[in-house]
């Protein structure tokens, strides 16, 4: 039985710390983009 792949829809997130709170904790962003082109190759 072959297996058919296929995309609706593509997001990409980026989470990066942005600082660090005064215990020390990182506190982190994160960035979600959409509407990326669905035959994007993941690199």
């Amino acid at each position: 039985m072959a297996v058919t792949k296929t995309i609706d829809s593509v997001s990409l997130s980026i989470e990066v710390q942005k600082a660090l709170a005064k215990a020390g904790d990182p506190i982190y962003a994160k960035k979600t983009f959409s509407g990326i082109k669905t035959d994007a190759t993941p690199k």
